[in-house]
This record gives C-alpha cells, sequence and structure tokens, in this order.
C-alpha cells in the first residue's frame, strides 16, 4: 500500500491506498486511528486525494470518536468480575463451581458453572460456546425477517453461516449466501440489522455502486447512524 498525507484546515490525514477490482472507492477509519483507501485499478492519485478531501470531515469525526472510546483492553482471562457484551448489553462474568458445565444470562450476571474452575481456556470455551449459538439463531431469525422487506426485489432467503473475520462483520457471494462474524452478537440489534441488510442489498448489487446506495437508503432510510454505531466496536 502507498502511503500519503493530505492537510484539511489544521488537521493532518495520513492514509494508505491500495488497489482492488473494485469499482468504487472505499475510505475507512480504524480504531487504531489509521486511514485505509480501497481504490479501484487505474484511479489516478489526483481523484484519490480529491475524494479523501471531500471525506475528510467524516474522517476526522470517525477519529475523534475512537479517541473517546479507547479500543485497546486488557486480554481477558475470562474470570469473575469481568464484563462481556451481548445485544449491546454489558454484563458481568460469574463463575463457579459446579456439577455440570452449562452457561445461564440473568439479571445482569453471565453465570458460567464449570467443573474444573482451574482447567487451562474451559470458561473461555463455555463463553464462546454460547455466544456463538446465540449469534446463530438470532442472526437466523433476524435474517428471515429483514429479507422480506426485499421480496418485491425478487430476493430469496440466503443461505447463513457464521466465521470469525479480523476486520470485517459480514460478506456476500453471488450464489447466496451471507456470512456474518459471530462477534456481531455483542453489538446493539439495530446495528446486527444493519450488517445484515447491509449483505442482502448486495444480492441485488454486487458492487457499492449508486444504485446500491439507493437501495440500502430505502430499505433502511438511517442506516449511516447505524454504521457509526458499529465503528465504535472492534470486530
Amino acid at each position: 500500500m502507498t502511503s500519503q498525507v493530505l492537510h484539511f484546515g489544521s488537521e493532518k490525514i495520513e492514509f494508505k491506498v491500495g488497489y482492488s477490482s473494485r469499482k468504487s472507492l472505499g475510505i475507512s477509519v480504524n480504531p487504531d486511528l489509521s486511514v485505509d483507501v480501497r481504490a479501484p485499478h487505474g484511479a489516478s492519485m489526483l481523484k484519490i486525494h480529491e475524494k479523501v478531501k471531500k471525506r475528510a470531515p467524516w474522517i476526522i469525526k470517525q477519529r475523534a470518536r475512537f479517541e473517546r472510546y479507547p479500543q485497546k483492553r486488557p486480554e481477558r482471562r475470562y474470570v469473575s468480575g469481568e464484563s462481556f457484551y451481548y445485544l449491546g448489553r454489558q454484563y458481568r462474568l460469574k463463575v463457579i463451581m459446579a456439577a455440570e458445565t452449562k452457561a445461564t444470562l440473568s439479571r445482569g450476571v453471565f453465570t458460567v458453572h464449570i467443573v474444573d474452575k482451574d482447567a487451562r481456556g474451559a470458561v473461555r470455551k463455555v463463553v464462546e460456546k454460547w455466544l456463538r449459538e446465540r449469534a446463530a439463531n438470532y442472526f437466523q431469525r433476524r435474517l428471515e425477517t429483514l429479507v422480506l422487506k426485499l421480496k418485491y426485489h425478487g430476493v430469496q432467503l440466503p443461505i447463513l453461516q457464521l466465521k470469525t473475520m479480523p476486520k470485517r462483520w459480514g460478506s456476500c457471494t453471488k450464489g447466496g449466501k451471507i456470512t456474518l462474524n459471530p462477534n456481531l452478537v455483542k453489538a446493539p440489534s439495530h446495528c446486527i440489522d444493519y450488517v445484515i441488510m447491509h449483505e442482502l442489498c448486495h444480492l441485488i448489487f454486487h458492487n457499492h455502486g449508486p444504485n446500491y446506495w439507493k437501495l440500502l437508503s430505502k430499505m433502511m432510510p438511517d442506516w449511516r447512524q447505524r454504521k457509526e454505531r458499529l465503528e465504535l466496536i472492534d470486530p
């Protein structure tokens, strides 16, 4: 990737440019405040700078939001007292010895019943298994509901699969398969709906061209606000 610098007023915006077969230019602000620009092959650096300058107020705003909400957290130890998020709500972890391994969620407390409390990684496995199962169930229900909004476009219920992705919440194939990051289940429900609708619209338009954004805005007029909230969460 090529490193570039743009000055916007008193702000200095450093960004990296990468090229791909995409048809439109995309800009992302990462939790570490770095800025990535993904451009179509053949795009001139002049056009790229013009686009970054146009989006500069948004880039500055996103960096300020990340600075207010630091994303780096201590490495989880999966012990009592730690916090976990599920559908946008924070729950306190409580680990107790029990004759049977299971997990329960009640009154703001996420309780893990474990046979061997000292077993390395045992609590983590229970937590991740519980979240993944809830993610699969919740995502499927929301997918079945949201796809109905696109029935007049001939969209059928797509196949859903879960896959942990380091920098993406979801993806879609032309063959009609939608992949969602199971960690998305930690986000608020309206953010989850945004990701699902974003991918559903790709079943009609397989790019980020004007027609795609027009359709997404029609299906979900407040998608920008949902996206901004989601960007405060690290996949």
